[in-house]
């Protein structure tokens, strides 16, 4: 099948995929960093209390096992339907807030856990299951939407807040997240290979978790990954939360801030693509060099004296590409 046209025949979940993705936990990293400022300024906490947030992605190690296992044996749309169903009663919480930070940092942990129902760890094995010459373009596609969505919605929501209130703001963002999830289910497709429609001969004869977790430990290739992947996200929590905090501390204002998150969006947009597009053609170390190295020059800009709105932003362009 040409390159082109297996995207025009999978549109449907590739579309599904997109959405899905798209309004799940890879946006939440854009829109907490525009909470984050007003919920310091409310309640009183400190900039040192307030960066704990990024401790509770460590929830994510004993989470993201069971979510890509569950995905493997009850398939997508299953999996989706969780998420998208919970995670607008996370925003709702949030909206109800009254200052214990305890509470926060636990409806923090628990858009992570719920998030990644319907995050590219799951609505990834739908790319999985219909592309191959085209799978890296189609990943682009999947990803890159929470980034579009970002720089429309980061600018309004800084202005939202100001308008109407951070609670309301939750309370819009939440109803957006199901929206946006439901459209998403109904374009899910039927699963080529979910376990209900396996042969019970051939079900019988499929590893325990036990065995391919035993399997997986023992590779080298997957250690190689996971450190990798590791040293590659030390820098996520300024990508999250205090994303809008690091640049009001290089003397922005909280509306200078979220309109700086566009370029860094367009950032990841721009690093997707090409990343996406040479995945496809050139070998994965040579990309992983490229897309990780361009960005560390962005980190240094950011932790100079070179304070002024220009550099700002094409600082955080660059630091973009390595999303």
């Amino acid at each position: 099948m040409a390159y082109l046209g297996e995207m025009r025949q999978n549109i449907r979940p590739l579309l599904a995929a997109s959405i899905g993705t798209g309004t799940s936990l890879p946006l939440f990293a854009y829109t907490n960093s525009v909470f984050s400022p007003f919920l310091i300024k409310e309640f009183g906490w400190s900039r040192s209390q307030f960066a704990l947030v990024g401790v509770t992605m460590l929830i994510t190690l004993l989470v993201l096992p069971f979510v890509g296992r569950f995905t493997d044996r009850l398939g997508v749309k299953r999996m989706a339907i969780i998420g998208t169903v919970l995670t607008p009663l996370c925003f709702i919480g949030y909206s109800q807030m009254q200052g214990d930070f305890g509470f926060f940092l636990l409806l923090a942990t628990a858009i992570l856990m719920i998030g990644s129902f319907t995050s590219p760890l799951t609505y990834g094995r739908l790319i999985a299951e219909n592309f191959v010459e085209a799978r890296g373009l189609a990943l682009t596609v999947m990803n890159c939407t929470s980034a579009v969505l970002a720089i429309l919605l980061v600018p309004l929501l800084n202005r939202g807040i100001e308008t109407i209130g951070w609670r309301n703001c939750y309370l819009a963002l939440g109803a957006f997240v199901l929206a946006s999830g439901l459209i998403a289910i109904l374009l899910i497709p039927p699963s080529k290979d979910l376990i209900k429609d396996t042969p019970k001969s051939e079900v019988d004869r499929i590893p325990l978790a036990r065995q391919d977790y035993e399997l997986i430990l023992k590779s080298s290739t997957f250690w190689v990954i996971f450190i990798g992947i590791f040293l590659c996200v030390l820098q996520t929590p300024l990508h999250a939360a205090q994303m809008n905090i690091m640049l009001m501390d290089n003397g922005l204002t909280a509306q200078m801030a979220a309109n700086i998150v566009p370029a860094y969006a367009m950032g990841t947009i721009m690093g997707r693509i090409i990343c996406g597009l040479a995945l496809d053609w050139f070998a994965t170390r040579i990309v992983t060099v490229v897309s990780m190295g361009i960005p560390a020059l962005g980190y240094l800009a950011l932790g100079s004296n070179y304070d002024s709105l220009s550099v700002i932003t094409v600082s955080m362009f660059i630091v973009g590409l390595s999303v």
